[in-house]
């Protein structure tokens, strides 16, 4: 079997070492110590996944990312970029130029291996969905041409506001964005978890960690081509707004605000809606309980009253079998049998009570079953 073929690009001999020492078991494993000699090997190597130092002498990192994106390079070619800085600023960046992923010097073997594996996955069904995502750009596009700006937000809008689930909200925004050209990654606080999403599915990591970074800053950020709108519980995130063109991109920028207020509304509701089912599917099943444990309690109470009654009958027959080989007298006769009767009414008046008990329990049971 073929290995996946990953190129390492760091000037670093010791690093070189160290990741073609812990790779070189499940990959073939390219070097390179510089950004120049990388596109050379790219040209004429076929590279499945690209593992990028941002500090390189001559072409830093983050240029060599962005000459791979737009050279005749597979664009989605995986790329993750080496670095000891994890500052917004350096996400940010990295983001931009292009790169899938961040791994800190010195790698951690287990979670490069486990980042790699990740990203080789993904890129491999994205490239047997490449065909079809590129006929549904071309459509895409042409609908986009024929539509204003103003009737591609209004409907984005009818979208998330009648999104069915948090999935589809997340859709619909980025949809949206995607029918003016832009490229979004949505974030989306649900009552138990996250949902990071891109165009192509789950977003990145690299995007999901800018993604919980600006979550906690201002309600709209720029940096360079990338802009962010951030609502309570969501983040839209744009990667290339048109920077060349201010009048479009203030335009746009008010769009996009709009879109993801209006996204943030119906988060709000569907997660509401999710509490209000957990809520009513407890109260079924405490329904369904308080249900069962009254039939119980009328059944046991009819089986007792019923028990009760057989034994007192039998109680009395035996009793007036004996008495009549005991020799007693008269008088003693009748003292017993006055004492037995006074215990078989008190008793008689027990299961009468027991009774009217059963039959409350079952009238109570039935108005639950009503309503």
């Amino acid at each position: 079997m073929t290995l996946p073929v990953i190129l390492i690009v760091d000037d670093d001999p010791m690093v070189s070492l160290l990741l073609r020492n812990e790779l070189s078991d499940q990959y073939t494993v390219l070097e390179a110590d510089s950004g120049e000699t990388a596109l050379a090997v790219l040209d004429r190597e076929p590279v499945n996944l690209v593992i990028l130092d941002i500090v390189l002498p001559g072409m830093s990192g983050y240029d060599a990312c962005r000459t791979i994106r737009q050279s005749g390079q597979d664009v989605t070619l995986p790329v993750i970029f080496l670095s000891g800085e994890l500052a917004l600023e350096d996400r940010l960046r990295a983001y931009e130029a292009g790169g899938d992923d961040f791994v800190t010097k010195p790698p951690v073997a287990e979670e490069l291996k486990a980042k790699l594996q990740s990203l080789l996955k993904v890129h491999a069904e994205r490239s047997q969905l490449a065909e079809q995502a590129r006929s549904a750009f071309d459509v895409a596009m042409t609908a986009m041409t024929s539509a204003s700006e103003t009737g591609i937000v209004m409907a984005g809008l009818r979208q998330c506001l009648c999104a069915p689930h948090v999935v589809a909200l997340a859709n619909a925004l980025i949809s949206t964005c995607g029918e003016y050209g832009l490229d979004a990654c949505v974030r989306v606080v649900l009552a138990d978890r996250v949902l990071y999403q891109n165009a192509q599915g789950a977003a990145t990591p690299v995007e999901a960690g800018i993604l919980d970074r600006l979550a906690q800053g201002d309600r709209i950020f720029s940096f360079g081509k990338q802009a962010a709108f951030n609502y309570d519980g969501l983040t839209l995130l744009i990667r290339n707004m048109p920077v060349d063109d201010e009048g479009k991109m203030g335009r746009l920028r008010d769009h996009l605000a709009i879109l993801a207020e209006a996204g943030q509304e119906r988060r709000q509701r569907l997660v509401a809606d999710a509490v209000n089912r957990e809520l009513m599917s407890r109260h079924r099943a405490l329904y369904d309980e308080a249900v069962r444990v009254l039939k119980e309690i009328s059944e046991q109470q009819e089986h007792t009253r019923r028990e009760t009654a057989v034994m007192l009958d039998v109680l009395i027959s035996d009793v007036e079998v004996a008495l009549a080989g005991l020799g007693l007298s008269v008088r003693q006769e009748d003292l017993v049998s006055r004492l037995l009767g006074g215990t078989a009414y008190r008793i008689g008046e027990l299961l009468t009570q027991s009774l009217q008990m059963q039959q409350h329990l079952e009238t109570l049971q039935a108005r639950i079953q009503e309503g």
